[in-house]
């Protein structure tokens, strides 16, 4: 679909998000891009498509520098995670997205966990991840370039974090749904989302470059989170609002025990 569209409009197209496509819709057919505009009407199940979600996400445009494990070379998130986390019995993490791997990195650096999985999409992360645990001699910790969702592993893991990841999938419902499958009974699901930063907005919408997608597929609150996480076992023990630029809502689910 993408090659019957200009180079001058891709801009708009890629910047869909499944939750914008009438405003996506009716800014391009006010400019008169009404070829865009029959494109964007069909974008629904494209944006499905996991070569355009490779596309869009796989990008190797990140300095490989290796980064520094210190406590306060985490943002906000990141450290109040660590904070609930030192307190509790270490155990065996995922962290889906992990992007650098800064935050697992600095976790199994301190001890704060037993060993560290990361997955991430882009492959120049992953580099740097591996990279900043080779630098400071980090042992217990691996990072795997995939997409989450053709992740496959027999482990099984103590916590599993999203940090900033649910508002960008397709189907949070069914991303926690596979997330689960890997997480012990008594195991923690932790997650982090954006509730204040809107998903989408006209001028994001205006000047976002090709193939440089960082926008929201949905707004993730915390009625959303609770529809997402139905039916998996899990029962909400915290939940607090953070501030880092925009405000988040962390979440801890445990996983219950299923009666034999």
């Amino acid at each position: 679909m993408l090659e019957n569209i200009d180079e001058r409009d891709k801009d708009i197209f890629e910047s869909l998000c499944k939750e914008d496509i009438e405003k996506a819709h009716k800014k391009a057919v006010d400019k008169g891009l009404l070829d865009v505009a029959e494109e964007i009407e069909k974008s629904v199940a494209h944006l499905s498509d996991k070569g355009l979600y490779k596309k869009l996400y796989n990008h190797d445009d990140y300095t490989s520098v290796a980064r520094p494990v210190m406590f306060l070379g985490l943002g906000p998130r990141m450290q109040r995670v660590f904070s609930l986390l030192r307190h509790k019995n270490p155990g065996d993490m995922l962290d889906i997205a992990c992007a650098d791997g800064l935050f697992l990195n600095t976790l199994r650096y301190h001890g704060v966990i037993t060993r560290g999985v990361g997955v991430e999409i882009s492959y120049s992360r992953v580099h740097i991840a591996q990279e900043t645990a080779r630098q400071h001699k980090i042992q217990g910790v691996e990072f795997h370039h995939s997409m989450f969702e053709e992740f496959e592993t027999d482990e099984m893991f103590d916590i599993i974090f999203m940090g900033e990841i649910l508002e960008h999938c397709i189907d949070p419902k069914l991303f926690i749904a596979k997330a689960c499958r890997y997480l012990k009974s008594n195991g923690l699901l932790i997650t982090t989302t954006p509730i204040e930063r809107p998903p989408l907005s006209e001028d994001e919408l205006k000047h976002v470059k090709s193939g440089t997608l960082k926008k929201h597929v949905r707004f993730v609150d915390f009625e959303a989170l609770n529809e997402a996480t139905k039916g998996n076992n899990l029962k909400l023990v915290r939940s607090e609002e953070i501030m880092e630029g925009w405000k988040s809502l962390l979440a801890i689910f445990q996983k219950e025990e299923i009666d034999a």
